[in-house]
């Protein structure tokens, strides 16, 4: 991994030497300080996204969104093969944007109608994050997860059926 030498980093990316698990720990780093630091971002008093003072209940939900993030990555580069799957970066990438947005149409936003509707009828809202706030988000959390694993599993495991019919149609004269 290079940590300072742009030029060398950028002659491994050009000749194609970086190896998977460099890649992913690049990947890693970044999806850890974005998580970090939005999170915290969100959680300080003032911020557009919590006009409340911040509470234990904001902080906990920070740290698991923060550990589910990069638990997550983590998970989904061993689901892709590891150091011996191939492009993760570019998958990681690609099914996050279309699965996040299916599962925010699909899921999230029934979801979230219904229990908020539920939930501000049975008087379980404060204006403050609480426990009804952290349980729904970690609720979330895991079914995106789940979720999105899947679609990394799947498409590691159609690789090789692929690659197989890509061979053959190669060796296939018209």
């Amino acid at each position: 991994m290079y940590f300072w030498n742009i030029k060398a980093l950028r002659a491994a990316l050009a000749h194609g030497t970086l190896s998977e698990q460099a890649r992913f720990i690049y990947l890693l780093t970044l999806v850890f300080l974005t998580a970090a630091l939005l999170e915290i971002a969100a959680a300080l008093p003032g911020a557009a996204a919590n006009p409340s003072p911040t509470n234990e209940w904001d902080w906990l939900q920070s740290a698991i969104t923060i550990a589910s993030t990069v638990l997550g990555t983590v998970w989904a580069y061993h689901l892709n093969g590891g150091s011996h799957g191939r492009h993760f970066l570019e998958r990681y990438v690609a099914l996050t944007w279309v699965y996040s947005l299916r599962f925010m149409v699909i899921v999230m936003l029934p979801v979230w109608t219904l229990a908020y509707t539920a939930a501000t009828l049975l008087e379980l809202t404060t204006d403050a994050t609480g426990p009804f706030d952290v349980a729904l988000w970690s609720a979330m959390d895991v079914a995106y997860l789940i979720g999105f694993f899947r679609q990394i599993r799947l498409t590691a495991a159609a690789e090789p059926a692929a690659q197989r019919g890509a061979l053959a149609g190669a060796t296939q004269h018209p």
